[in-house]
């Protein structure tokens, strides 16, 4: 299993490679101002979190007696949002105002639950391509 330079040069390429597409884009997520609805927030286009301390996504549910509820989204900074989060008492009943914070591209979906694809599926995605591609190279095919 002697590999030549030029096949470990491929290798460590794509390595690379997916590591940096995984990382380039930074941090995204939901962002919208007073929704009525998870999906009426999640059609808008998505933040990319720009600012040095903004490393978390979060929603934010106001419940109203009268008008129902209005949906928030957007960056935040992970301690700033789980000291919102700490504030949370009974959610479900009017009037209330609920936060919930995740980490991960458009974990902020609906309440703060991820259901995006996080950071280590992406890497372990990526891992898997690598590794089935050294597999190829080594069993000597053309690639």
């Amino acid at each position: 299993m002697n590999l030549s330079f030029h096949r470990r040069l491929v290798l460590v390429c794509a390595l690379l490679l997916c590591w940096a597409c995984i990382g380039a884009y930074g941090l995204q997520c939901y962002a919208c101002l007073q929704q009525i609805s998870h999906a009426a927030c999640n059609r808008m286009a998505p933040e990319n979190c720009t600012g040095q301390d903004e490393n978390a996504c979060y929603t934010q549910v106001e419940r109203y007696l009268h008008t129902g509820k209005k949906i928030t989204k957007g960056c935040s900074n992970t301690v700033r949002c789980q000291k919102g989060q700490s504030l949370n008492h009974d959610c479900d009943r009017p009037p209330r105002k609920c936060t919930y914070c995740c980490v991960g591209n458009l974990c902020n979906r609906s309440n703060g639950q991820q259901r995006a694809l996080s950071h280590g599926v992406l890497f372990t995605t990526g891992v898997a391509l690598t590794t089935v591609f050294y597999l190829t190279i080594t069993s000597g095919l053309d690639v």
